[in-house]
Order: C-alpha cells, then sequence, then structure tokens
C-alpha cells in the first residue's frame, strides 16, 4: 500500500493479489475498533491494535510530533513491551494463585514463554514491520534473561539485538528507526547505571515512602531529559527539528499509554465478546482525549519546536560518537565524549540557512531570505517537495511561488534566464 500523484489517468493493469487472513483480521480489528470509538482516539486506538494509523486527524499528528509524542503512534518497542510485560505478569501472578501449578512449574519459565508467545502474535497482527520486529527481538531476549535468572537491560543485551537486526536487516543502520530506538535504550541503560543515578535511588534509612516515590518521579524525568538529548542529534539529522519539552510530555504519557490505554483497549476487546464493552471503550476515549490534550498543549508553548537547516554528515558523525562514549565508559574517563558533542552542538548551531536549495533531480529551486518563507521557481503537484526544501533549510513558514514575491522585479538578476550548472534554463 503507498500514496502518491500520477500524471494522467491510472490503467490498471493487473488486480491487487488478495490479501492475507492476517491482513484482514488486521482490517476488521481497525474497523471494529473506529466504529466503537470515532475520531482521533478511535484512530489512535486502531493503531495501538492494528498497526493502522491512516485516520488520525493531521493536526493531531501535527501536534503529537511536535510534543515529542509521535513515537506512541508507531508500534515499537513501548507497545510490544507492554504487552509483553503485561501477559508475563499476569501469567505469572495466575500460576502463583494455583499450587498445584506452582509447585510443579517453573512459573517464570512458562510465564516468560506465554509473554514471547503474546509478543510474536502482536508483532504479526501489527503488520510485522521493521521496528516491530527489532522491538519483538529485543523483548525476547529480555524474557530469556528473565527466564535465565539474568540481568535484562545491559548492553550485552543491546548489543546482541543489534547483531541480529544488522544481520537480517543491514540497510536499516542508516535509518532513523534503527538509530532512534537503540540510541534511546542505550541512553536509557547507561544512565540508570551511572553511579550519580545509583547513589541517587540508594535506600536511606527512615526515609518514608513518599521521599522514595518522589525520587522515583525525578529519576524518571531525568531519564527522559537524558533520552530527549541523545536522540536530539539524530532527529535534527533525519528531521531537521527536535523538541525540547517532550521528556516533560513523555513523563506523563507513557505510563498514560502503558498502564492505562493500552489495558483498557484489551479489556475493551474482551468484553465486545459478550457486547459489553462499551463502559470500557468510553474509558479508552477519555484517556486518548487526555494524551490529545496533552500534545496540543505542549506543541502549542513558545519554542516546543526546534527547526535547523541540513547537518552535515561528519558533524552527525561526531556527536554520535561522543554519545556513545558516554555510554560505554564508565567513570570520569566518560566525560571526554562531551568534547565531541559539544564542538558538533557549536557547528550545528552556527549552521547558515542555505541562500538556495536544489532537488536532487535539478527540477526544483527553492530559495531562502524571506523571512520563515521559501520562494520556489516552479510549481508542485504534491506537498512533499515543498516540506523537504522547508526542512532542509530549517524553516517553519510556508512555500510559494516566486510571483508573490513583491521584490522580484527590484533587481536585473531576474529580467533574463537563470542558467543552472548543467546549462539547462530555470524559470525567471
Amino acid at each position: 500500500m503507498a500514496t502518491g500523484s500520477v500524471v494522467g489517468p491510472v490503467t490498471v493493469i493487473a488486480p491487487a493479489p488478495p490479501g492475507t487472513r492476517l491482513d484482514a483480521v488486521r482490517q476488521r480489528l481497525a474497523d471494529h475498533i473506529r466504529a466503537r470509538l470515532g475520531g482521533s482516539p478511535g484512530a489512535i486506538a486502531a493503531a495501538f491494535a492494528s498497526g493502522d494509523r491512516g485516520s488520525i486527524a493531521q493536526g493531531d499528528e501535527d501536534a503529537m510530533r511536535d510534543a515529542g509524542l509521535t513515537h506512541l503512534l508507531s508500534i515499537s518497542g513501548l507497545h510490544v513491551s507492554a504487552v509483553v510485560g503485561g501477559v508475563y505478569f499476569l501469567a505469572a501472578r495466575l500460576l502463583a494463585l494455583v499450587p498445584f501449578l506452582a509447585l510443579r512449574l517453573r512459573v517464570p519459565l512458562v510465564a516468560a514463554a506465554m509473554g514471547a508467545l503474546a509478543g510474536i502474535g502482536y508483532t504479526l497482527l501489527t503488520g510485522a514491520e521493521v521496528p516491530t520486529i527489532r522491538s519483538c527481538l529485543g523483548a525476547l531476549l529480555v524474557l530469556l534473561a528473565l527466564a535465565l535468572g539474568r540481568d535484562p537491560l545491559s548492553l550485552r543485551m543491546l548489543a546482541v539485538a543489534a547483531f541480529l537486526v544488522m544481520l537480517f536487516w543491514p540497510e536499516a543502520v542508516v535509518g532513523p528507526s534503527f538509530q532512534m530506538s537503540f540510541g534511546s535504550v542505550i541512553a536509557i541503560i547507561a544512565f540508570d547505571g551511572s553511579a550519580p543515578a545509583r547513589r541517587f535511588l540508594a535506600h536511606r534509612a527512615h526515609e518514608g515512602w513518599a521521599m522514595r516515590l518522589v525520587r522515583h518521579l525525578g529519576l524518571v524525568l531525568a531519564t527522559g531529559l537524558v533520552i530527549e538529548l541523545a536522540l536530539m542529534p539524530m532527529a535534527l539529522f533525519h528531521f531537521h527539528r527536535a523538541g525540547i519539552y517532550g521528556a516533560a510530555a513523555n513523563v506523563i504519557a507513557i505510563p498514560l499509554t502503558t498502564f492505562l490505554t493500552m489495558p483498557l483497549i484489551a479489556l475493551a476487546l474482551l468484553l465486545d465478546l459478550a457486547n459489553w464493552g462499551a463502559p470500557a471503550w468510553w474509558a479508552v476515549g477519555k484517556s486518548l482525549d487526555t494524551l490529545l490534550w496533552l500534545a496540543h498543549v505542549t506543541a502549542s508553548q513558545p519554542g516546543a519546536v526546534t527547526l535547523l537547516p541540513g547537518m552535515p554528515g561528519w558533524v552527525f558523525g561526531l556527536m554520535v560518537a561522543g554519545l556513545l562514549w558516554l555510554a560505554l565508559w564508565t567513570g570520569r574517563v566518560r566525560l571526554w565524549g562531551f568534547i565531541p558533542i559539544g564542538l558538533g552542538a557549536v557547528v550545528t548551531a552556527l549552521q547558515p540557512t542555505p541562500d538556495v536549495l536544489v532537488t536532487g533531480d535539478g527540477h526544483h529551486v527553492g530559495l531562502t531570505g524571506e523571512g520563515p518563507d521559501l520562494l520556489l521557481l516552479r510549481d508542485t503537484r504534491s506537498d512533499y517537495t515543498p516540506s523537504t526544501l522547508l526542512e532542509n533549510a530549517g524553516l517553519e513558514g510556508q512555500a510559494r511561488r516566486l510571483e508573490t514575491w513583491r521584490g522580484r522585479g527590484a533587481t536585473p538578476i531576474f529580467a533574463a534566464p537563470c542558467w543552472c550548472a548543467r546549462g539547462a534554463p530555470l524559470p525567471s
């Protein structure tokens, strides 16, 4: 399935091949959820359950992106972990309630097997995209570590998961999905295992539960901030934009999605088997309304999004090298990683806005200098090229034709044809 634009009439050469039974199940599930819950809440609920995110309103999707919450809309580690973790927890607790089974079975091993089956089934149901498969592999490794009594969150485990992905999908390494998903997990492991974080969470005598809760919430906020800072070079390199309030928004959005919205969706679907799901769907709608409200409030704050021109590849490599140095080393020697990160940040901040942008095929040219707007020398049939040029220029205005520029007749440069490097004339 794809979207695009064509010139002239469309000729159907052959009918599309029929989808698999799983595709039909996925479509029926998405249609059922949208029928039970309308608007963007229903579309987001359908995305959580089936991976179909095509019905989300553009304004809501833009708000989620600018608030740093767009990762919630694609099936990735958060969703797979919620499903696997929920099934593992329920299976372990239910088995422990039956003495006959608890005394004869290795409860963690059985619970891990049930969680693995749930994760694989959820991955297949939501389309088995590469990011979802990668998340499922990571979850399976965590379950294996739990079953063997090993530390489930370690850089060794992450290295094994990365090796498996590179073995089957080597092209994923240069994509933002691979880099940002593994980068966020590396940041979590490195930060939570650092000496300052361990000292902050260390048990203190005569400390009440309220203070311990405050410490844990503070560490969650600090971890979110570390993740945002670690992923900012990747977001700027690939998308030329990054948010600064995403850490605070995710502190609310991730627990809301993981511990309330997704369990409620599962409960509603279960109750729908007896046609009793209406109250649960109402609760799902309220939780997703809260998520969208949080996204719009966060995205509307001043400075919520930082736009910068395209980052050179060597600067991106320099910053990633510094981040990996911070993550892989311990002690004071890890602080040397701030040197390449700081150098890359300075170069990025001083990166000038290009005066002229030319698409790779040479068909479209954009001129900057009109504030937040971009001037195009010719029309396009879609919004893709203008939006791409705006992103690469680090501008947040609109792309408009050169004829709309009031000053185009004030200089003789526009009185004669303009020639590109290959000698082909561009429109005056």
